[in-house]
């Protein structure tokens, strides 16, 4: 239970506020506003002209991976694929197990490999934007997501491709 003197406190330090705030506002604006004397922080640097700009601007290098690994286990077509990217960066080197590419601040590597697949990049220095995507695609007979196959093998990865 709240003792009688604290409500007593409450209501004199409302009543306080009511009278008071009135009073605050016939006060008036302040004097003066509050002034320094530092200089604002860009006042301190130089502008840069559009010419200067235009030497900085958009230089961010691009580059783009895209491999696309299919699996079919449903009996028709093969039954490994890898396609490349047709967009991917010029000097992107297909290979029998991916892909891969390398200038002097990027270096990207994507494919198979014995029980993996994987996807590599090192990028040096800055201002440089690499995307890598790659597809899984795994195509599975009905039969079996249903249940009504006996018996199957699984292909397992090797360095050319899937061996059963």
């Amino acid at each position: 239970m709240i003792d009688k003197t604290y409500r007593l406190k409450v209501a004199a330090f409302i009543i306080l506020l009511i009278v008071l705030a009135p009073l605050s506002a016939l006060a008036g604006p302040a004097a003066q506003p509050l002034i320094t004397n530092e200089q604002p922080v860009l006042a301190h640097c130089d502008r840069i002209s559009d010419g200067e700009l235009e030497d900085i601007r958009g230089r961010y290098d691009r580059y783009y991976f895209g491999l696309d690994v299919i699996v079919n286990l449903g009996g028709s077509g093969p039954v490994f694929t890898m396609t490349p990217n047709p967009n991917n960066t010029p000097g992107t080197v297909n290979t029998a197990t991916g892909i891969s590419f390398s200038d002097p601040y990027v270096n990207y590597r994507a494919g198979v490999a014995p029980q993996q697949l994987y996807q590599m990049v090192q990028v040096t220095g800055d201002g440089k934007i690499v995307r890598g995507v790659m597809n899984l695609d795994v195509k599975v007979p009905r039969s079996l997501v249903n249940g009504r196959v006996s018996s199957f093998t699984v292909p397992r990865p090797s360095e050319t491709g899937l061996k059963f």
